[in-house]
């Protein structure tokens, strides 16, 4: 008995085609997430950079295997100059941008909207599976002093010091042509830097013993996952310390979820204890957007203790 065939007709959007706009999915979804004005910016670049990369002849159904040609703006320049052209072939061209731009939208939206199939979520399992076999969590450093002082104490003093003064560098920089240009993430580096430099000698040192004290518990959180992987339990005991080093296998997967789909990711999971208790244990991709660099816990701890509470509730029902 032969394959069911795919009812109506087959997608032009194949090949060369497909993989040149798969590589653009994460930039519609952040476009649509902004709204339709957003979106129609979209349509309109992802269509001017089809045309950069297949030119105005591209016949659907038949060039799907062309290999595009990269995009630059002097290209886009030169195909949109129409000096010698036939007024049939300015009008041609111009029916073409306003026809492909349709087909481009139809298409971003029914392959991104449309409902998966089984095979399709198992093929999109089984890949981030594949793209796991690599490298396991490397061994934590000791971090920068400036950037340990920075997680410390940014929210406490240094954001107060970059809101103050960053007004008045925006200021400086628009008046001055010769000034470095600063971007605010740059700049509270830059404040942060001089801040860590100004303080006494003993806070330094202070710091100094907290980051090493850090390194050692994370170094001791390493070392545990790596025991974890290697060891088969035997006992609740130690199925319980196995799954305590789950992160070796978790952390992985939620990098690459949290990088694939353009998303902030948080694996929580709720186990029983050897000694019959739930407890959570959580993995997190994705870091704030400041100097501090925190996670979600680190970040808003307890928005993220509302939310283990609630699951182990749940997982106390499960259990």
């Amino acid at each position: 008995m032969s394959e069911p065939c795919p009812r109506g007709r087959p997608s032009w959007v194949t090949g060369k085609v497909l993989e040149f706009f798969t590589s653009f999915s994460a930039d519609w979804q952040r476009a649509c997430d902004k709204g339709h004005i957003e979106a129609g910016r979209f349509y309109d670049m992802i269509t001017k950079l089809f045309i950069c990369a297949f030119g105005f002849n591209f016949k659907r159904f038949q060039d799907e295997n062309m290999v595009p040609v990269a995009y630059d703006e002097s290209k886009w320049k030169t195909i949109m100059d129409h000096a010698g052209l036939s007024d049939a072939e300015i009008s041609r061209r111009r029916q073409y941008q306003k026809d492909m731009r349709t087909q481009i939208q139809q298409w971003f939206y029914h392959y991104h909207t449309k409902a998966p199939t089984g095979e399709d979520t198992a093929m999109e399992i089984q890949k981030l599976f594949d793209d796991m076999s690599s490298p396991a969590i490397p061994k934590p450093r000791a971090k920068q002093l400036v950037h340990f002082y920075s997680k410390k104490f940014f929210d406490l003093k240094i954001k107060h010091v970059v809101d103050i003064q960053w007004p008045v560098q925006q200021q400086q920089q628009l008046l001055s042509t010769s000034q470095k240009k600063y971007t605010k993430f740059e700049f509270s580096n830059k404040v942060t830097e001089e801040m860590w430099k100004a303080e006494p000698a003993e806070v330094r040192e202070l710091i100094r013993l907290q980051r090493n004290e850090d390194t050692q518990v994370r170094m001791k959180e390493w070392e545990d996952m790596e025991l974890a992987k290697k060891k088969r339990p035997d006992s609740p005991e130690s199925f319980h310390t196995v799954l305590s080093g789950s992160a070796a296998f978790l952390q992985p997967l939620c990098d690459l979820i949290a990088e694939k789909y353009g998303a902030v990711a948080s694996l929580l999971l709720a186990l029983p204890t050897s000694s019959g208790e739930i407890e959570v244990r959580s993995i997190h991709s994705g870091l704030t957007n400041n100097p501090a660099q925190e996670n979600w816990p680190q970040h808003d701890y307890p928005g993220y203790e509302a939310a283990a509470e609630s699951l182990v509730k749940f997982a106390d029902l499960v259990f």
